[in-house]
């Protein structure tokens, strides 16, 4: 291996075997810069290591392989995330953002603001957080005008549709993704369900929409963007009453239990 892809065995910390190998075969792939291969390799060999060793192969190859390539592996694979942007180029994201909302405000009269991991950064930190490489966004939509994921995406994306300036793209069950060169970001629907909203990943039926909206706003990075109402209220519910503590262990819940209903069709039904 060549640069900093090249380590001996007295250089590494005391992994596994199969630390080792997933180590071994991950650093293989990026030394001849195939990071498609490596996150590949990632998947195969991954679910062998326990989890506490994760994060330290994780943690090792991030110092000594990808970061003087500007470049980090999280749990959205190997990106250049936000400890290697610009405050300029944060802002520029920002003002992404505000379009969006704008837009879906303008456009479908629908109430918009930041969520998830960008709320929990700006929150937190007063930043958006180190290793994510996206901002997150939620729309509050009524299952009265829309009463599942997939009708309100498809509405979203149909609005959005031959805009020269936003287009969209991705096919996941609760959100969608919008890009306008060189910046991406993430609209979770939440469906307002009498009092509450639900969006996917999160708690059903949790969090109050008054707790969301309506939003207020908040200036990051220059930018004067809309913010939940009450952030204390909805990162509690997203992310626990420990949301302050930063935890390297979280993951949101993918597999759809209890949206089930919200995640299929109703209009096919």
């Amino acid at each position: 291996m060549n640069g900093t892809t090249t380590m001996s065995e007295k250089s590494l910390p005391d992994f596994s075997q199969a630390g080792l190998k997933c180590l071994y075969t991950i650093t293989g792939a990026l030394q001849y810069g195939d990071e498609a291969a490596a996150i590949r390799a990632l998947g195969a060999s991954w679910r062998e290591v326990p989890r506490e060793e994760q994060l330290r192969i994780r943690d090792f190859i991030n110092e000594h392989v990808l970061a003087e390539k500007s470049r980090e592996m999280s749990i959205h694979g190997i990106k250049r995330t936000f400890r290697f942007w610009s405050e300029e180029e944060k802002a520029g994201l920002i003002r992404f953002a505000k379009l969006v909302i704008d837009r879906l405000q303008s456009q479908m009269g629908f109430s918009a603001t930041i969520g998830y991991g960008t709320a929990l950064g700006i929150a937190r930190e007063g930043d958006l957080i180190p290793h994510d490489d996206d901002v997150d966004l939620i729309c509050a939509i009524p299952t009265s005008v829309h009463p599942d994921f997939p009708s309100a995406l498809t509405a979203i994306r149909e609005a959005f549709s031959g805009k020269a300036d936003i287009y969209t793209f991705g096919k996941h069950p609760g959100h969608l993704k919008f890009g306008q060169q060189p910046y991406a970001l993430d609209v979770f629907v939440a469906l307002q369900e009498g009092e509450f909203i639900s969006s996917y990943p999160g708690p059903r039926k949790e969090i109050l929409f008054t707790d969301v909206f309506p939003s207020k706003l908040m200036n990051v990075f220059g930018v004067e963007i809309d913010a939940p109402a009450d952030m204390e209220a909805y990162l509690s519910k997203v992310y626990g009453p420990n949301w302050r503590v930063p935890d390297p262990m979280f993951g949101h819940k993918w597999g759809g239990l209890g949206f089930e209903d919200l995640i299929s069709d109703q209009s096919t039904s």
